[in-house]
């Protein structure tokens, strides 16, 4: 009798906190939007909050903190399945709910983004492929780019199991990938490299992925030593990345972008390893499932109530309360129709697969 592999145990184990840890990440990435990329850096917006944007200025960096929780659960994912299993599963997971969730952000532009934000027609069908830039177009909205490093870090992550490195070659593979990524990131520059291996944030996607294994079953010496040069890498990646907004006149200290790096890694192993919160699993798996569709919908939706109620409350109040809304329809959104429609496409996907795979194996 053939006996499950210790990986496939663990990939069973839940770990809770990473749903807070979540929604921490999503809330940072709200209010960073809301308080300083619409209306204090870019303009989109008729409202301003000074008083906070100092500090709030930073909070962009809960999207390379959302890639260390991703390197985590994917590594979690991938362990004990088959590539197929894992594929479909991500498919299941991303593209159903960024379907609904960009209709109706672009239902939204076409009834109350004009004149600030207009999107077309062709827009719209061209982010059916989710990253719409390869068909020259706009994304509908701006915070769709990470979903294309997330999409690039699985398909990565699928190959290294087609090839069986998941599984057996795990820390040779990140050592090349750190190694690539250093080397494209100081010497190289190269765009494709950026975009097929994503040598500009993969420190921060290893770094999730050896945390899992240093929790789980792969204990040792080299996975601390390969962790530390993830951290190191993605510090160097957040700095280097935030260059960017330094250009478009964002005032950024590299200290304080390279600590709050550093501290990423450190954040998701923390909540990874903490007890069971008291405040119930169905609540914490609601915090951490809503992330998803408040991450697609809050940009331009919430730029959008700015817009038309600027004259109508304080600032504060105004994002305070469109930070309360968005959070609570996510959670209407995750409960009525994510939920259900996550597990309607896994069970057509998985009927496709059983319906296609056989005639492929008899076609090869």
């Amino acid at each position: 009798m053939i006996q499950p592999s210790p990986h496939t145990q663990t990939a069973t184990v839940r770990f809770e906190g990473l749903d807070l840890a979540r929604f921490a990440a999503a809330i940072l990435i709200v209010l960073y939007h809301y308080t300083f990329h619409g209306p204090g850096a870019f303009e989109l917006t008729w409202i301003s909050l000074p008083e906070v944007t100092p500090v709030t200025r930073y909070f962009y960096l809960g999207v390379p903190l959302f890639f260390v929780i991703s390197g985590f659960v994917i590594a979690r994912s991938a362990t004990g399945r088959t590539v197929p299993d894992f594929v479909l599963a991500r498919i299941a997971r991303i593209y159903p709910t960024f379907l609904v969730c960009m209709t109706i952000t672009f239902l939204s532009v076409v009834l109350f983004g004009k004149p600030q934000i207009e999107v077309s027609i062709g827009q719209w069908f061209a982010n059916w492929l989710i990253a719409a830039p390869l068909l020259k177009s706009a994304y509908v909205d701006s915070v769709y780019w990470s979903i294309v490093y997330e999409i690039t870090f699985y398909g990565l992550v699928a190959v290294l199991m087609g090839l069986g490195l998941f599984q057996r070659r795990l820390h040779e593979s990140i050592a090349l990938w750190l190694l690539i990524a250093w080397t494209n990131e100081l010497f190289v520059g190269s765009e494709w490299l950026r975009r097929l291996l994503i040598t500009n944030y993969s420190g921060f996607f290893a770094s999730g992925m050896l945390i899992y294994m240093l929790l789980t079953t792969r204990r040792e010496i080299r996975t601390v030593a390969l962790l530390a040069c993830a951290v190191a890498l993605g510090a160097f990646q957040a700095d280097a990345n935030s260059d960017w907004l330094r250009a478009h006149g964002v005032e950024l200290s590299h200290s304080v972008v390279t600590l709050l790096a550093l501290a990423a890694p450190a954040f998701v192993a923390l909540f990874a390893i903490m007890p069971r919160v008291s405040v119930g699993s169905q609540t914490v798996l609601a915090l951490g499932g809503l992330t998803y569709p408040l991450y697609l919908l809050h940009q331009t939706i919430g730029y959008e109530v700015f817009n038309h109620l600027a004259w109508h409350a304080h600032p504060a109040l105004l994002v305070a309360g469109t930070l309360v809304a968005m959070i609570a329809l996510s959670w209407v959104f995750y409960e009525t129709v994510d939920k259900p429609l996550h597990e309607a496409s896994r069970i057509r996907l998985r009927r496709l697969s059983a319906a296609l795979l056989p005639r492929a194996s008899v076609a090869g």
